[in-house]
C-alpha cells in the first residue's frame, strides 16, 4: 500500500506529513525529499507547490514532521484530482536510504459553481 495525504485546495497548505524510519538510528540523518505536480491532465489546474525539503532526524527519531508546503485555491471548478508523490533524492551521511511505501499527494477541487 501507501500513505496518501489529501487536502483541499481551500486548505491553503499541507499539514501532518510525517516521514517514518523503519528503524531507530544512532546518529543525526538529513534526508532530502522532493515532489511536486509536475505534468497533470488537462482536466486540473496546478495547486501544489513542489516540494523540497530537508528533514532531520536526529539519533533515537522515528518520524519527523514534513515542513508544510502552499496550496493555491483557485476559482476553477470541476477539476480531476491533482495527484503526484513524494521521492527521497539524498542522505547524509549517505546511506541506503529508501521510501518504503509510496507517499502520495492528492489536492482535491473544492470550487462550487451555479447553473444559469
Amino acid at each position: 500500500g501507501s500513505l496518501t495525504y489529501s487536502f483541499s485546495e481551500g486548505a491553503g497548505q499541507s499539514s501532518g506529513i510525517n516521514i517514518s524510519l523503519s528503524t531507530s538510528i544512532a546518529q543525526a540523518l538529513n534526508v532530502t525529499i522532493t515532489g511536486g505536480p509536475g505534468a497533470q491532465p488537462s482536466t486540473v489546474v496546478i495547486s501544489g507547490s513542489d516540494v523540497d525539503s530537508t528533514v532531520i532526524f536526529q539519533a533515537g527519531d522515528v518520524s519527523v514532521p514534513l515542513p508544510n508546503f502552499g496550496i493555491t485555491n483557485d476559482t476553477t471548478a470541476l477539476e480531476t484530482n491533482e495527484n503526484y508523490q513524494l521521492s527521497i533524492i539524498s542522505s547524509t551521511p549517505s546511506q541506503d536510504v529508501t521510501l518504503g511505501v509510496p507517499t502520495e499527494i492528492t489536492i482535491t477541487d473544492d470550487d462550487a459553481f451555479e447553473i444559469g
